[in-house]
């Protein structure tokens, strides 16, 4: 992440980068922000990409206990907020975030972009949220995608009478993650 004199949360205090979290953009940034939600005190199994003995894909169970998660805003000069976060795995808790970045995302000015890896399937960001998806893809085990845990939102994005896709996705083979970029 790029600051410059006006990077600073809600606090005061001087921004910088936060777990797993972050935003490039082509337009001028005129204001970070940033909000920790915390993680869950207990972690879960979660099934990771692993190679058979054949030589195969397959999904292999591992304990995983959950870590920090923040949010992170950018304000940009265009009258849009961006918003990046990376929920937790955790049941229950996740919903429980996503209240939180709403709640704060009130807040922020102009218009609002949600995006990340929310960990919840179903579509269950939109209909908790009340926010319109922009893109709807499946995401997740990048060997055989199935699951849309990671989501594009707006609070007030324009859609008219339209009900297609805003956002073509592209499907991208990736060897460094278990969620397709």
């Amino acid at each position: 992440i790029v600051t410059n004199d006006n990077s600073h949360t809600n606090d005061g205090a001087e921004l910088v980068g936060g777990y797993g979290i972050g935003i490039a953009s082509k337009v001028a940034v005129k204001h970070w922000d940033r909000i920790d939600l915390g993680r869950s005190v207990f972690g879960m199994p979660l099934i990771i990409p692993a190679e058979g003995k054949d030589g195969k894909q397959k999904a292999k169970p591992i304990y995983v206990a959950d870590e920090p998660r923040v949010a992170l805003a950018a304000t940009l000069e265009n009258g849009w907020t961006v918003i990046n976060t990376h929920l937790s795995f955790v049941p229950f808790v996740n919903l429980f975030q996503l209240w939180r970045v709403k709640r704060w995302l009130a807040k922020m000015p102009g218009k609002h972009i949600l995006l990340g890896d929310l960990n919840l399937p179903f579509d269950l960001p939109v209909k908790f949220s009340k926010w319109k998806s922009l893109v709807s893809m499946a995401s997740y085990p990048t060997w055989q995608p199935k699951i849309q845990f990671d989501y594009i939102l707006s609070d007030n994005f324009a859609v008219g009478n339209s009900s297609a896709q805003l956002v073509k996705p592209i499907y991208l083979k990736s060897d460094i993650s278990d969620h397709l970029p």
